[in-house]
């Protein structure tokens, strides 16, 4: 028989799960009975839409109020920082000017000039107090410019400190939003819940760390989905990283997924005397339309 190249498939039987690589949590702080939900599972939303409003307890009043201050006080720091920069410029510009007439001081006694004021020699004292002012608006202009260049960085640090707060305030605030758009998928809310943060005690200070519960899912109907299965001792040895990949699911029997091996886990898990091998699968977007 003539020998010829082609492609050899190897077909694997296995359980797994697929999730999408781009979903993002909502998630709250907040404690109380909700009010009215906006969405249903299976909405598409964009970030920033309101998903919930919850009538919240005081205690949950309380960190919403304070979350608020804060996020003002950290838009207060932005302006000041732009302040800043600005005063920083001028003061440069100063003390640029500073240097010049001190500099023209001092060159003017180097050179055996007499004091402008005194209309006389420079004294011992007056020539060291002309040195120590050229020396001191140097310096001046030095700390200026410093204050200066490194402005921009300030700004841009107080407005990442500006978004943390506007997060800690969404996180506590009675209007649960949209943190990204997408599908709306898992939403455990309905009208008359009760929500209830979960809450901690620092072991350091003592005072009660509030943390944040997961409500729902957005889903970005774009995103990457990833296929996770576990596989045998005889089928592992089959697999390696960026093999390409036909899948055909159970849910979707007429249909077929391509993709690509991302990973092979050859450390492998035993559960009831079984091992197994997790594999890690990135779907072909292309490829991919199940919402």
């Amino acid at each position: 028989t003539k020998v010829e190249k082609g492609t050899l498939v190897t077909s694997i039987s296995s359980s797994g799960t697929i999730t999408s690589g781009n979903s993002t949590d909502i998630s709250t702080k907040v404690s109380g009975v909700v009010k009215t939900v906006f969405v249903t599972n299976g909405d598409k939303v964009v970030k920033g839409q309101k998903i919930a409003e919850v009538t919240l307890d005081d205690y949950a009043k309380e960190r919403q109020n304070a979350a608020w201050v804060a996020y003002l006080e950290a838009t207060e720091a932005v302006k000041q920082a732009e302040e800043d920069k600005t005063s920083a410029d001028i003061a440069m510009w100063n003390d640029r000017q500073a240097v010049l007439d001190a500099q023209e001081e001092y060159n003017n006694m180097k050179a055996g000039g007499w004091n402008q004021e005194t209309r006389k020699e420079y004294t011992y004292n007056e020539q060291a107090v002309v040195t120590k002012t050229l020396e001191q608006a140097r310096q001046s202009f030095t700390t200026n410019e410093t204050k200066y260049k490194n402005a921009d960085a300030d700004i841009a640090n107080s407005r990442t400190k500006v978004a943390a707060a506007l997060r800690t305030y969404q996180e506590n605030s009675s209007i649960i939003v949209a943190p990204a758009a997408g599908v709306v998928s898992n939403l455990m809310l309905a009208q008359g819940v009760t929500v209830q943060a979960s809450t901690s005690t620092s072991s350091t200070t003592g005072s009660t760390i509030v943390s944040a519960q997961t409500i729902g899912k957005i889903n970005d109907p774009n995103g990457q989905l990833i296929a996770t299965v576990n596989l045998t001792e005889v089928d592992i040895i089959k697999v390696k990283a960026n093999q390409k990949v036909n899948i055909t699911l159970d849910a979707y029997e007429d249909m077929s997924f391509t993709g690509k091996v991302l990973s092979v886990n050859t450390s492998g898990s035993v559960s009831s005397g079984v091992t197994s091998y997790p594999v890690t699968i990135i779907l072909d977007l292309a490829t991919v339309d199940i919402y």
